[in-house]
């Protein structure tokens, strides 16, 4: 702390237009490094072993990370960061404009790495980043949960009336709510014990000839109904419903979902996702595509309406029979 004040007495006795970097600062932000006359800001590396002076105005923040992903990597382990849309134009943008300078990406105010803009990496990186800082699993993971509880945060301010207080999470592709075919695919079918598809690419589904059929959203809860798809009963059409839950600390999301094969029952069940950047080789380049993984499920049965908490690293089954107790199921 006395270093921090004497640095900056110092630069305020020169009138430099320099700032300091603080503990609250934004999570992750993209900084360009400050060129002499520019208004900087001084950031240490993780590790605290050298000082880069970074332009005080970030050109990616939080609002710019559509998901984010840990991968092991020999020994240790990446994060890799997906772009929004809008952040990779964004980053393009930059990229076009300061080709002959570097950039560095700051996480909780210390520096954890910096590049430059060279031509042959628009194709790659425009989309995403992969932060090399040689972190342990447990480390990985855990800036994973932070960022992706953040990207949920920035969800609910975003679009509350849309999909309720806490946001669409990941079941939002351009700014709509995900089909809820798209979401059918990751559990099995009835009356399958197991699901065939255990990973979905978001934007071919949503995009599919398959589930072009129209849905219905009422509040969080998304619905559509499909005789070729779910099958008709004496009822008439069957029908999936899902609702968007949350979010864990771990960044493992959770979502509730129902569905009748057209007959009286209805069939209960919690999915656990991750959302993923994931490299694809197309054609003669690669690019990123946003996957969402499954991760676990958790059936509930035959028209149940027991209440689902999230806490932490847990979701609490509220059991409707008087005297039962909660099921809690920890997901690490």
């Amino acid at each position: 702390m006395k270093r921090v004040a004497l640095r900056s007495l110092l630069a305020l006795c020169l009138g430099a237009w320099t700032s300091y970097a603080l503990a609250a600062t934004p999570l992750v932000e993209y900084r360009l490094e400050a060129l002499p006359g520019e208004a900087s800001a001084v950031f240490q590396w993780s590790d605290g072993s050298v000082e880069r002076r970074l332009r005080t105005e970030a050109f990616l923040t939080i609002a710019d990370i559509e998901s984010a992903m840990a991968v092991a990597s020999g020994d240790a382990h990446v994060v890799k960061l997906a772009h929004t849309a809008a952040g990779a134009q964004r980053y393009l943008a930059v990229a076009n404009r300061d080709r002959n300078r570097s950039y560095c990406v700051v996480l909780d105010a210390a520096v954890v790495q910096c590049s430059g803009f060279p031509p042959e990496q628009q194709g790659v990186y425009i989309e995403g980043e992969t932060l090399h800082g040689e972190f342990t699993a447990t480390r990985a993971k855990a800036l994973v949960g932070r960022l992706e509880a953040a990207i949920a945060e920035r969800g609910k301010r975003r679009d509350p009336a849309a999909a309720g207080p806490i946001g669409r999470g990941p079941f939002e592709v351009g700014g709509k709510a995900l089909h809820p075919g798209c979401v059918r695919e990751l559990l099995p079918g009835l009356p399958d014990a197991r699901a065939v598809v255990a990973a979905l690419d978001l934007e071919g589904c949503q995009e599919s000839e398959r589930y072009s059929e129209p849905y219905e959203e009422n509040g969080r809860r998304v619905r559509f109904a499909s005789k070729a798809v779910l099958g008709e009963g004496h009822n008439g059409a069957g029908w999936f419903e899902y609702q968007y839950l949350g979010v864990l600390t771990n960044g493992m999301h959770v979502v509730r979902t129902w569905e009748s094969g057209g007959g009286s029952g209805v069939f209960c069940a919690l999915l656990f996702v991750r959302r993923e950047a994931d490299p694809f080789y197309d054609q003669d380049h690669v690019r990123q595509r946003t996957v969402l993984r499954a991760v676990g499920q958790h059936g509930l049965g035959d028209r149940q309406g027991e209440q689902v908490k999230l806490q932490g690293n847990e979701v609490i089954v509220l059991a409707t029979t008087p005297g039962a107790k909660p099921v809690t199921l920890r997901l690490e």
